[in-house]
């Protein structure tokens, strides 16, 4: 006579839900932590890096060189406009990595509550995700198209008609695209272990 298969609810097993986001939140957090830091790096070095780039250049001779310099110095100053919101972002990144690595851990040794805590971070990663991909379009957007426009500038062409519209189209496509990919895995991770059977489970511990 066949068996019907029996769910982790029914039968009391592990959800394999805890073991599979357990890992996966260490894993991605601790790339995470890794990509984080090395962005804050940049941020904090890279006027010092341009500025010696652009004082080597200036040193040369030529048109070539000037307009290279020109183009360094902008974008050191378009660097410096980001500054503030990239440092900012980068730190708070970095907590919820920490918080997110908290959560691996506690859902790869079972305790009571790890479910609230990937819940609680899975909430925090949706709003810093939709709130730092609305903040960088509304700046990252006009003050990439001045630089471009500085480009066309400096090279002494003009840009193509269609060329600001199509940006500003690509622009949109580009951040709804960033947007929703950033937040497939908390959105899963929501979905989940908020399931009942896995804090059933974790509370027996």
């Amino acid at each position: 006579m066949d068996t019907v298969p029996q769910s982790s609810k029914e039968t009391g097993q592990e959800p394999k839900a805890i073991k599979i986001f357990g890992t996966l939140h260490l894993i991605f957090g601790s790339l995470g932590v890794i990509f984080a830091l090395c962005g804050l790096l940049f941020t904090l070095f890279i006027g010092k890096i341009l500025g010696f780039l652009e004082q080597s250049v200036r040193e040369e001779s030529g048109e070539e060189a000037e307009e290279v310099a020109l183009l360094l110095s902008k974008l050191g100053e378009f660097m410096e406009q980001i500054r503030g919101y990239s440092l900012v972002s980068h730190l708070v990144l970095l907590v919820l990595l920490f918080l997110m690595l908290r959560a691996g851990l506690a859902l790869i040794k079972r305790k009571k509550g790890a479910d609230r805590l990937s819940i609680q971070w899975s909430w925090l990663a949706i709003g810093y995700t939709i709130l730092s991909v609305v903040i960088g379009f509304f700046t990252m957007v006009p003050l990439t198209s001045e630089l471009q426009d500085l480009v066309y500038e400096v090279e002494g062409v003009s840009p193509p008609p269609t060329t600001a519209g199509a940006e500003r189209i690509l622009s949109i496509v580009s951040a709804l695209f960033q947007c929703i990919s950033l937040l497939i895995y908390p959105v899963l991770a929501l979905v989940f272990l908020k399931r009942p059977e896995v804090r059933r489970h974790l509370e027996k511990n």
